[in-house]
């Protein structure tokens, strides 16, 4: 018989199987895909621990400021004032002129003379503020990325403002006076990020820069004599300790994202569409395709990678390794892992089992923690400049009163 003959009916009775078994073999290829499937998203997020809120969110939470204690009730009345002037002077294009704080009353330009001119109750309501113990811009709990910081740049303007009526003051002679409105404009940079987040404290840090450099000057100028200058020497000092701890504005953000992540907003615009394009992970924003079609794609890269659990997770990870180091000195703080992100070579308390190097690749893994925590990397640095420039602040001070006293230089910084 021929060899072809008898293979045709094993072939038929083969087929003959494969058909009544057909679903059965289905169903169980189907299974598998499904359990395989379902283990590969549940192993996601292997290796990578939750340790819970990295610090006593309910306490932090806590914080309440009386009104009459709290400096922002005066500076929003202030602000609002500004605001009108400023709209006068957007008006005639010239407030550009505004942008830089002249270095001394000589060369303060027109425009900032007719400005100042115009804005004495302003300023007056400003120095209200400035004067009192405490600062709430808002509530830690309600902050959003969403929330609107316009009255902390109206703050910073305002506060331009207060040095240059320093310096209208000392060129006049008054150099008593003068002291006063920079110390006001020392303590409003104080305020600026007290129970707030980065931005404000970085409004802050770039104010207290504007009066320091005004500061370092009037110290030299003659007509201050030792006594002002011992007394501007202990009300700085007495000024620096209203500072806000790095970590408060830290555990600020970190609600901060932890609430965002439950907001469509968020996860739609901020952190799918806007992507920063040297996100490692980031392919899909140079897709030749429309702005929906990576909406669905990002969508789906979310939930498939458990992406809202995994940066809550990194979330936790990231601000426990920054809280375990940002108190110290600069000098005392462990070697940092590498220069984007920022992550110190130690284990987050909770964490022992990852390493500096994995939690790097977690968070270059992420789709939502990498964008904020990336970004947050440099808000250390810049406080670390401000403790710099206070300290030679404080040494030109005590420089000017050793000269005034003693005719001479100490012998030591110390």
């Amino acid at each position: 018989m021929d060899l072809a003959t008898e293979e045709q009916p094993s072939s038929r009775r083969l087929i003959r199987t494969l058909a009544r078994h057909w679903k059965r073999l289905f169903g169980s290829g189907l299974a598998l895909f499904l359990v395989g499937s379902w283990a590969w998203w549940a192993l996601q997020l292997w290796g990578l621990p939750d340790i819970g809120d990295p610090f006593d969110v309910a306490s932090f939470l806590s914080v309440r400021v009386a009104d009459d204690r709290n400096a922002f009730i005066d500076y929003s009345y202030a602000a609002s004032l500004h605001k009108g002037i400023n709209r006068k002077f957007q008006a005639n294009n010239t407030v550009y002129n505004l942008l830089d704080v002249p270095v001394d009353w000589a060369h303060a330009n027109p425009t900032w003379r007719d400005y100042l001119a115009q804005s004495t109750e302003t300023l007056r309501l400003w120095r209200l503020g400035a004067e009192k113990p405490e600062a709430l811009y808002d509530h830690p709990g309600s902050l959003s990325f969403r929330t609107s910081l316009e009255l902390s740049q109206e703050l910073r303007s305002m506060s331009r403002l207060a040095v240059v009526e320093g310096m209208r003051l000392e060129a006049e002679g008054d150099v008593a006076a003068a002291w006063g409105w920079y110390r006001a404009v020392l303590r409003s940079s104080r305020h600026s990020g007290q129970h707030g987040f980065q931005i404000e404290r970085l409004v802050g840090a770039t104010i207290y820069d504007d009066a320091s450099k005004a500061l370092n000057r009037w110290a030299t100028n003659p007509k201050v004599d030792a006594a002002l200058l011992r007394r501007a020497l202990d009300e700085l000092i007495a000024i620096d300790a209203m500072t806000v701890t790095p970590s408060e504005t830290i555990k600020t953000e970190y609600l901060l994202f932890v609430a965002e992540l439950d907001d469509p907003f968020l996860i739609d615009d901020l952190m799918i569409t806007n992507l920063p394009a040297d996100q490692p992970n980031d392919w899909c924003q140079d897709l030749p395709i429309s702005v929906g079609n990576k909406k669905v794609i990002q969508g789906t890269r979310l939930s498939l990678a458990q992406d809202r659990e995994r940066s809550l997770r990194l979330a936790r990870l990231m601000t426990a390794n920054w809280l375990a180091e940002v108190e110290k000195p600069p000098s005392q703080r462990s070697k940092v892992f590498r220069e984007v992100p920022t992550i110190y070579e130690v284990d987050p308390p909770g964490s022992q089992a990852l390493s500096a190097e994995k939690l790097s690749e977690w968070l270059d893994s992420s789709l939502l923690a990498i964008k904020h925590f990336r970004w947050l990397k440099n808000y250390v640095v810049v406080i670390d400049r401000e403790r710099v420039r206070q300290a030679k602040l404080v040494e030109n001070l005590a420089n000017e009163l050793s000269k005034r006293e003693h005719g001479q230089l100490p012998r030591s910084p110390d």
